[in-house]
């Protein structure tokens, strides 16, 4: 399965939104695609598409066994692929 998130404009209101407060906001035709597919090898690998690296990040590994923990047995295993083609400090974000 296959996700999009669009990366968004922030006209005005940047940092509100989180508060409460209003904004004005445009979705852009860029942003994160996150792909997972089984896997037959009983990890949860997650892959930065754009390096072609394993990503090791604790709020995966968390998310990893919150998982294992609350579906004990069950097959978890998967490849993440996560790519995105938002340009990197240009002061856009994923709408997420």
């Amino acid at each position: 399965m296959t996700f999009f998130v669009p990366g968004r404009l922030e006209v005005i209101g940047k940092h509100t939104d989180y508060a409460g407060g209003r904004t004005l906001i445009a979705a852009v035709p860029r942003g994160i695609t996150v792909s997972a597919a089984r896997s037959d090898d009983g990890a949860v690998t997650v892959i930065d598409e754009t390096t072609g690296l394993r990503l090791q990040s604790p709020y995966a590994a968390t998310v990893e066994r919150r998982l294992r923990a609350n579906f004990a047995g069950a097959d978890l295993s998967c490849r993440i692929s996560i790519s995105s083609d938002l340009p990197q400090a240009a002061g856009m974000s994923s709408s997420s």
